[in-house]
């Protein structure tokens, strides 16, 4: 089993916008709308714009769900330990 790192752990959620557009563009396909060959760019300004915008809106909730609650951090801890590397 090849081992997970990091890296890779930051950029789990980083194909979203890209279901969503095989979603969208196997509904176009199946409904005669386009081709198979042709993604409608609105299909793709779409999907990105809907994630930048739940990011936007929604993100700061998560930052602080795992800041403040999970981890119970606080300013005088996080600005000690970031300096230290852990």
């Amino acid at each position: 089993m090849p081992r997970c790192d990091n890296a890779e752990r930051a950029y789990s959620g980083s194909n979203d916008a890209q279901k969503s557009m095989g979603l969208i563009w196997l509904m176009l396909i199946s409904a005669g709308a386009t081709s198979r060959d042709h993604l409608p760019f609105w299909v793709v300004a779409s999907c990105y714009t809907a994630m930048a915008l739940g990011t936007l809106l929604g993100g700061w909730r998560i930052i602080k769900t795992m800041g403040q609650c999970i981890t119970e951090l606080n300013l005088l801890v996080a600005s000690l330990q970031n300096p230290a590397g852990r």
